[in-house]
């Protein structure tokens, strides 16, 4: 038999086994054990009762930057990783950011090759690099991308401004923070 203790919202504990909930606060006097009419979920810390599901494993629900990460999710801007985990405290590399930047545009990186010596046709970042190598977004290092190597600030810079100039992107634009409420 499995239980477990339950903080409650007021001042008691409870313990649950068997899918019955026992209050062990000994408020009334006494142990009151009720069966629980429906099974008990135990729901990960990432979200909060009424929330939809956590995008990434990694994201509490506290964290102030999960509304954005979120909303860049389902837009389709980031996907995170192949283990369900955004990792926030994890630089960017440039191939990353080079995603986040073409998603944005709205980019087709279909059918786009690349010269880059340390790109191949298996790197998932490969119709990225090779569409934004195309659209002279990037022009790269002795023949190399960078594939790997953590993004600067100039080369964010670099990219942006080329991306705004090749896909036609008013960057005086002003957004709201109302897109958030």
């Amino acid at each position: 038999e499995e239980s477990f203790t339950v903080k409650t919202s007021g001042s008691g504990q409870g313990q649950v086994s068997n899918g019955a909930v026992s209050d062990t606060s000994n408020i009334g006097g006494g142990r009151d054990t009720t069966p629980a009419k429906d099974p008990i979920t135990v729901t990960d810390p990432t979200t909060k009762p009424g929330d939809k599901e956590a995008v990434f494993s990694d994201i509490k629900v506290d964290n102030w930057a999960k509304t954005y990460i979120e909303y860049l999710y389902d837009i389709k801007y980031i996907s995170g990783y192949d283990d369900g985990t955004f990792r926030p405290d994890q630089s960017v590399s440039r191939e990353e950011f080079l995603k986040m930047l073409l998603n944005a545009a709205s980019v087709d990186t279909t059918d786009a090759t690349t010269t880059f010596g340390d790109i191949t046709a298996d790197d998932w970042c490969y119709s990225v690099v090779a569409a934004a190598e195309r659209d002279g977004i990037i022009n790269g290092d002795n023949g190399n991308f960078g594939k790997g190597r953590s993004i600067t600030r100039e080369d964010m810079c670099t990219m942006v401004a080329r991306a705004a100039e090749k896909y036609n992107i008013n960057l005086k634009t002003q957004y709201s923070a109302d897109l958030f409420d």
